[in-house]
C-alpha cells in the first residue's frame, strides 16, 4: 500500500511538527502523477483493499530474496503481482511464479507481461513492476 506523509505529494522537504500547527505549501510536484496512479491502483483493485475486503498476500519466492521482494494478492478474480528490487544495482531474478501464471498489465508502462511459472525478470536499480490481471473495480 502506498504510504504518503503529509505534504510529500507537494514536495515538502522537511518533517511536519507533531503537536504544533504546521502549514504545507501546496505546489506542483514531479511525482504527483505517480502518486495519483498508485492511489487509483489501490482503490480500483479489490485484491489490494484493506483487511477481509482485499486479498491475502502470498509470497512469491525468488532466487534473490536478499534484494528482491515479490508477492501477489488476489480477490474475486482480481490479481496483483508486485516485484521490488531493493538494491542500488540492476538485478535478474528468477521467480517461482507457477501459481501466478497468466497475462498481466504493467501499471506504469501499460505493457503486457506474461508469467509462465518459472520466470526470469530484469529490474533496474531500485526498479519495480506492479502487474494486474482480471477485473478492476
Amino acid at each position: 500500500m502506498p504510504l504518503l506523509y503529509s505534504g510529500q505529494e507537494a514536495g515538502l522537504n522537511r518533517s511536519l511538527k507533531f503537536f504544533d500547527k504546521d502549514t504545507i505549501t501546496w505546489q506542483p510536484h514531479p511525482f504527483s502523477d505517480m502518486y495519483k496512479k498508485l492511489f487509483a491502483f489501490k482503490h480500483d483493485h479489490q485484491a489490494l483493499w484493506n483487511g477481509g475486503w482485499g486479498g491475502q498476500m502470498i509470497r512469491i519466492f525468488n532466487d534473490r530474496q536478499d534484494h528482491v521482494l515479490s508477492f501477489s494478492r488476489e480477490k474475486n478474480g482480481d490479481k496483483v503481482v508486485a516485484i521490488f528490487n531493493f538494491d542500488d544495482s540492476p538485478v535478474k531474478v528468477k521467480l517461482n511464479s507457477k501459481y501466478q501464471a497468466g497475462t498481466y498489465t504493467d501499471l506504469f508502462s501499460g505493457n503486457t507481461f506474461v508469467l509462465k511459472g518459472n520466470d526470469q525478470v530484469s529490474l533496474s536499480a531500485w526498479g519495480y513492476l506492479l502487474l494486474s490481471h482480471g477485473t478492476a473495480k
